[in-house]
This record gives C-alpha cells, structure tokens and sequence, in this order.
C-alpha cells in the first residue's frame, strides 16, 4: 500500500477472509481500514506489514521480522557477486556483513557495489562505511552506493524521484525522458543516444539502484521498479541538490521549493524550481500562483493535477519534458509555445486527445506519446521531422505522410484499421523497434506488402505485430527477409509459418514469442530448435504437434520454454533451461490432430532428468472429456519425475476444462447404445452436451442416434450428423461405430433463404454447392425472406436457386415462396450486375419446377 493512503468502501460478503495489507506507516491508516473490515467471528485473518513499530498498537500478535543470520547473509552476499567464500575473502567478507546487521536490501547494495573489484578495494570500501551513533546503517550503505555512481549515473537515478511510489516504470518512457532531458552523451560518432541510455539502465540495474520488472511474456526486462528506502533517499537529496520537487495534496503549502503568493509575493526569492512532479490525488486542486517562476522549469510530471492552477502552460518555456495524466485537454491549448520541447506524453484517461495546430512548432520534439487519440492520427504529427520514437491509439494513419518521419527509430501503434500504411513501413530505415497492433484481419495483399515493408528495415531489433484474424489461410511470409540485428521477435499472427524461419537468417534471435493457428510439421519446431542464440521460447497454438523429441544439438541456449504441448528431453538436449511450462492432453481434443499425449509420450517420460539447471515447471492439464482417475494419475507421473530431479525443482500443475471432466459415476460400462435427439432443439452451443454424452461411455464399441428431423431443416440435420461423426471418429477415445437413423423426414421445414442477408454479407455464397446435399430429394421447398431487401436482389437469389437446382444429376421440384414482400426496400439504384432500374411494386409469389 502507499504510503498515506487509505482503503475506503471495502466490502467483505464473504462468510470468512484472509487479507494482506502491506507497508503500513501511519496507526489512523490502519484504523480506517480495520473499520472497513466486519468481525463476524467465522476465523478470518488479516496481516499488515509496517516498519513503524507503532502501527500495531496493541494488537495481540505481532511478529519482528529477524534479520538474516551470518550464515544467510553470506549466501545472499556471495551469489550476488558471484565469488566462492574463499580464505582471501572470509575475513573481510565477514566484516562487511556485520555491518549490514542481517538487512537484505543492504547485502544486495553493497555486494552490487564489490562486484567485479579487486580485493583491495573490498578493505577500503569498509573501511570507507562509518556509521554515526543510532545511525540508519541500510541509509548510509545506500548512500555510499549513491556517491560511488559515476557522474553520468546520478541525474539518471535522482530523475526516478518523479514518479509516484511503487510506480512500474517502463524502461523505454525513462530513456526517452533521460534523453530529453541531456543526460545522455554520446561517446563516439555513429552511437545511438538509445543505446547508451540502455546501457546506463543496466549499470543501475547492476548496482541493484533499481529493481528489474520482467515482461510476463517472454521474460524480457522492460521495466523496473524503486524500492521504496532507496526511493525516500533519492527523493532527499533531489530536495536537497534542488534537483526535483515533489508536489501533493500535504505538501503544496510547505514545500521549500514551492509557495504561495501571499506568503513570498509573485516574485519571491524562493529558489528556482527545476523539475516538477504534480502527484495529486483526483479532485484535489492546488493553491493558485504556487509556482514563482515557471518559466525556468525543465521537466513536469503531473498525475491528476491540475497545471493550470499552477500557471498556464504557456509560461513553461524552457520545458523539455512534459507528461500529462489527467482528463482534461484544456490545457494543450498553447501547447505549440513551448519551443524547447523535447518529450510529450498525454494520458487523457480514455478521453479522446485533442492537439492543436501549433503543436507543428515543436521542431525540436523528439518523444510524443498519446495514450488516447481521436479516430485518426493528427496531420500536423507528420510536420515533427526530429520525432524518434512515436506512440499512439488510433483508428487509422494516414498511410501517404507516415514516411516523412524519417528519424523514427521506435513505432508504437494500436490501430482500428489496416490501411496503405503496410507499405510505406518500408521507408523508415531507422527503426529499432516496430510494435503494430491491427484490430482487424489484414487480406492477402497486405500481409504481402508488410513482409514486403519489413524486409526493407534492416536496423529492427524487437518486432512486435499482432493481428485479430478470422480466417486462416496459406501462409504468407515466405519472401521476408528479416534484419541480422533482430534480436525479438513477437509474432500474433494466425498465417505466420515458423517454416519460414530459417535459422541462418535468425542468428542473433534471442526472445521468440508466436500465437499462431496450426504448427503441426516437425520441421516448424525443428527449425526453432535450431535458433543459435535462442533464450526464451513462448508459443501460443491451438494445434500444434505432440511429443516433439529434443536431441542434444537442439536448444542449446534457450533457458525458458513454454509451449502448449510436450517435448521429450534427450541426453544433453537443453542443457542451460531453467523454467518450462507444457501443457497435457488426456483425451483426443475437438481439433483432429490433438492426440492424447500418453500416445506420444508413453507414462509422461519427458525427461526432465536431462536437464541440469531446471528450476521451475508448470504443467497444464486438459481435463476434458477424461476421468477423475486418469487426471489424477497424470499428475502423480508429473510429480514423481518432478521429485526425481536432484535440483527439486518448484512445479505447479493447473487443470484446466476441469468442468468437463468425468468423474466415476458418469463413466459408463456399456459397448452398444442408442440415444435420441430431436434435431428442431439442438442449437449450436447444445451440441457440446451430446458429445460429452458420448463420451461418458469410455467402452464404447457402436453407438446408434436417431435424429428426429420433425420441424426441422436439413441444413440443421446435416449440422448435427456431421458433429456427432467427428466425435466418433476424432475425438472418443474407442472410435466407435457410429449409426444415424433419420426419422420424420417427410415433416422437415423448408430451408429459408434471407434475400438481403445473403447479398450484403455472403455475395460469394455458392448456391451450387449448398443444393448438392438434396440431390437424393424429390421436392425442395425453400422460404425466401424478402424483409429489408430490393427487388433485383430477391430475382438474383432466386436466380442462383434455380440454377443450382437445375445442374443437379436427378433434379427435384423447387417450390420458392417469398414472405414479407411488404417489407422490402423501395429502391431505385441500378442492379450492379443487370444494369436496368426495378421497383418492389411487381413482386409475387413464385412457384418453379423443374
């Protein structure tokens, strides 16, 4: 919890609870929440954390945290400096953990502070640490982490004071920002101002200043947060070097930076506020004229301020970084007067951002993030020539000016519609990185040209396109050729085809993430397992190929793997994976090329003896359509072989589809049945329950249905047949005899033709096709509905109908009757086809036979 809040209107319905509230500092904080919480004697816990020893009060269990004991903070020291505990090292060693009185956070700092020196500087560095009498000695660890930073790293971490506590920070938005602001130098001619900010991000990282925040995904470090000591210590010597000042609802009228006018006057002598944090919190508002001199402020960071009352934007001319997260857009209005900006980032909180024309004066711009954008991209974004890295949620972009961005090196875009802008990708030589979200499936045209484009841009390093697809068809990447330097890769794609990616043109791949359709060909894996440089594998696939074998040539750097199959680990196969996650099929799945995984994977060895540095496994077991027994046993396998391994590794196992699985009391006995089904009541989603019937029969050697076809249409029949044949032959495990009696089928309904829905949505429908299966009828009556449609498109669906009809070997009769005619649209637009001008006037009923 942060620091001062408080948790109002919590609600626990619930008959008993367990709650965790943790980083309690002040005693009324806790009282406000333990007034929210209802005593109803039924054992419910709560635990709260806090480093005031006063918040417990006098609640009746309290429990002091102990240090870690020598031993302990020896591990801790060593495997963060990677060193043995050797003579040379004992002594000194022992020395610098006692001063770290048992405290993680100081080992940590301080063993990052030693890594990589030589022993000398290991006696001078404690004897450098003094502490003072009741000296916080975690602070003065820190601090003396902090003094030994170079120059180049300082402003980099007192920048980390801006944000607001326990805020995970992107580490892309920070480089950014450090650039913006100048910390960034470059070394040589030909750097990248990006790449050396990386590298001061490691080296902070390194020095344990920040703590690494790790992608779900693929386990890439994208983000960090500041440990909330370290944060209280750099947010003190910002203050005290005049480095950045923090403004909230408690401050505003006693900050040393900040006042208020009728305290100093407009031109008070206070000292000049160089970089401005707003963390408000909703609704409040700060006092008007609290800032004396606005226009020397270099950097604003307001979290639900209000700017405006501070001064207008227009005043902050010597800003380079300004960052809004508000609901208001008001105050962008002069936006385009602030000449020497750098950064731009809005979060209007889903309200639409507005831009106004002068925003085409910020030459110098080089970051602009909008979180929230109207329907298309503003014109006046493209006039940005300097613009470097670009963020934005929009429908659409104009596809013909997106190229005259030509500095660009990181795209960031969630677009509603896919347009030309595939193409003119190809212009942007200088992006490193390229994260495209298309809210729509891309036809085959555009999934060409972006292969295309992205063959062009040979400075990728991390590409991210994702794609909602309805449709899956051929694959379509086979002409890309992607850049040497790529480095990650995340593909949602349901036509990309990890065939096409040859190993040879992937060289330095290390992060490899795929949500793809189908990936049953050996050779898809195979060529993944042949990526050189290959650290992380994360695959999203609803079809993928079961028990691929993993020899010892295969893998050889990937330390993290999730897949939703299973692999079988040979000797020296993947020697350096840590984390693996596969997934478990019990039963034959509604995808055809799903077998059980027991068929692949004979009593689940999957060989994870193999593997020497395995630390954590994650199993998922579909439970569907199989016993109780069987998933039990499953897991006892997995277990066991878990329990096994020397390095014990942590293993978690889900279920999942556990609702369809059965248990002893549905698991029937018989060989031969036969059931009912009325198909007039089946209806897309019931068809689900007549196959888990089926397959509660596990001895199961014929079955019979007979299919009450009274009321119904063939189509409907055909539906149910075709279902309940794929469950006999693709999904039991026993592959029945499957026999379907048709009963009533001289009371079926006709089917029904929708005029204009066939047109509008299906212009391709293939009437030919659909009439072949009543090629065996003697009569065909078939109900046209005429609701909302035009004349010309009720002749051409009749048309199609007598034609298909008309080429059948034996053709039946064809009865058409039109309803609600009365209904149809009144139009005078030409047929597109015919040419001519109808009117719904002369419709009737028709009657043809052939």
């Amino acid at each position: 919890m942060a620091r001062d809040s408080a948790c109002s209107g919590l609600a626990v319905r619930c008959s008993s609870y367990n709650i965790v509230v943790d980083d309690v500092w002040e005693r009324k904080t806790w009282k406000t929440i333990n007034c929210t919480l209802p005593n109803n004697n039924c054992g419910s816990k709560v635990i709260i954390t806090t480093r005031n020893l006063e918040v417990s009060g006098k609640e009746s269990d309290v429990y002091k945290l102990k240090a870690l004991s020598p031993d302990k903070s020896k591990e801790l020291f060593y495997q963060r400096t990677g060193r043995n505990g050797d003579n040379q090292l004992a002594e000194v060693v022992e020395k610098i953990i006692d001063k770290c009185d048992g405290v993680p956070l100081s080992i940590i700092a301080i063993a990052s502070l030693l890594d990589g020196r030589p022993l000398e500087d290991w006696h001078k560095v404690y004897d450098s640490i003094i502490f003072g009498h009741h000296e916080d000695r975690t602070r003065t660890i820190l601090l003396y982490s902090y003094y030994d930073l170079p120059s180049y790293l300082k402003p980099c971490l007192l920048y980390l004071s801006m944000y607001p506590e326990n805020r995970v920070i992107e580490k892309s938005n920070l480089i950014w920002r450090w650039i913006a602001e100048g910390f960034v130098q470059l070394q040589k001619e030909g750097d990248s101002l990006f790449e050396v900010a990386e590298k001061y991000f490691n080296e902070l990282l390194n020095r344990s200043m920040i703590q690494a925040v790790e992608n779900r995904r693929d386990s890439i470090i994208d983000s960090c947060l500041v440990h909330d000591i370290v944060l209280d210590l750099i947010r003190d010597l910002s203050a005290e070097e005049n480095f950045v000042t923090i403004l909230h609802e408690k401050q505003h009228a006693s900050s040393q930076s900040v006042t208020r006018l009728e305290e100093v006057g407009q031109h008070g002598l206070e000292r000049k506020v160089r970089r401005l944090s707003i963390q408000m919190c909703p609704g409040e508002h700060i006092p008007q004229y609290t800032l004396c001199m606005p226009e020397v402020v270099r950097s604003i960071h307001s979290v639900s301020g209000e700017i405006e009352d501070i001064a207008p934007v227009s005043k902050f001319q010597a800003c380079r970084v300004l960052v809004i997260e508000c609901h208001n857009s008001r105050y962008l209005k002069h936006l385009g007067r602030l000449l020497h900006l750098r950064y731009l980032e809005i979060d209007m909180q889903h309200n639409a951002v507005w831009l106004p024309k002068e925003t085409e004066n910020l030459k110098y711009l080089q970051t602009l993030r909008l979180k929230t954008c109207r329907d298309k991209l503003p014109s006046i974004v493209f006039e940005l020539r300097q613009l470097m890295c670009l963020h934005a949620d929009v429908e659409t972009v104009p596809a013909d000016k997106i190229g005259k961005l030509e500095c660009l090196e990181e795209l960031n875009l969630n677009l509603k519609m896919a347009n030309e802008i595939v193409v003119e990708l190809r212009k942007l030589t200088r992006l490193r990185v390229l994260n495209i979200r298309f809210s729509y499936d891309l036809n085959e045209t555009l999934h060409k040209a972006l292969a295309q484009s992205l063959s062009n841009l040979q400075e990728i390093r991390e590409l991210n396109i994702s794609c909602k697809t309805f449709t899956v068809r051929k694959p379509m990447w086979e002409g890309w050729e992607p850049p040497q330097s790529l480095w990650r890769l995340n593909m949602d794609l349901c036509k990309f085809c990890p065939r096409v990616m040859n190993p040879s043109r992937f060289q330095h791949l290390c992060y490899l993430s795929l949500s793809i359709a189908v990936m049953q060909e050996e050779k898809d894996l195979e060529n993944l397992a042949q990526l050189p440089e290959l650290l992380c594998l994360n695959i999203d696939c609803k079809d993928m190929h079961q028990g691929y074998v993993v020899s010892d040539s295969e893998f050889k750097k990937l330390r993290i793997c999730k897949v939703p199959t299973t692999f079988k680990f040979l000797q020296g196969a993947a020697a350096r994976l840590e984390t693996l996650s596969i997934e478990v099929f019990m039963e034959r799945q509604e995808c055809r090329s799903h077998k059980p995984t027991r068929d692949a994977i004979p009593d689940f060895d999957f060989g994870l003896g193999n593997l020497p540095r395995l630390k954590q496994v994650m199993v998922t077991i579909q439970c569907r359509y199989s016993s109780h027994s069987e998933v039990e046993e499953a897991e006892a396998m997995v277990s066991r072989a878990v329990e096994d391994h020397p390095n014990r590794p942590a293993l978690q196992i889900i279920r999942e589809n556990e609702d369809y699985m059965l248990f002893h009391d549905q698991v029937k006995p018989d060989k031969v049945i036969r059931l009912p089904i009325s198909v007039r009541d089946v209806r897309n989603s019931d068809m689900s329950d007549h196959v888990k019937a089926m397959l509660h029969y596990l001895w199961l050697e014929e079955i019979t249905y007979d299919l009450d076809c009274e009321g119904a249409m063939y189509s409907g029949v055909l539906y149910v047949e075709e279902a309940l044949r794929d469950a006999a032959t693709a999904i039991h495990r026993n592959r029945p005899n499957l026999i379907v009696n048709l009963i009533n089928q001289d009371k079926l309904r006709p089917e029904e033709f929708y005029a204009s829905y066939m047109e509008d949505y299906h212009p391709q429908f293939d009437y030919v096709e659909a009439m072949q299966k009543y090629r065996f009828f003697e009569k065909i009556s078939i109900v046209i509905e005429c609701y909302g449609a035009r004349l010309w498109e009720v002749e051409k669906v009749e048309s199609a109908l007598r034609h298909a009809v008309a080429v059948l070997r034996d053709p039946p009769v064809l009865l058409m009757n039109r309803i609600n005619e009365d209904k149809m649209v009144s139009d005078d637009r030409r047929n597109p086809e015919l040419g001519g001008r109808h009117d719904s006037a002369g419709s009737k009923k028709t009657t043809e036979s052939f």
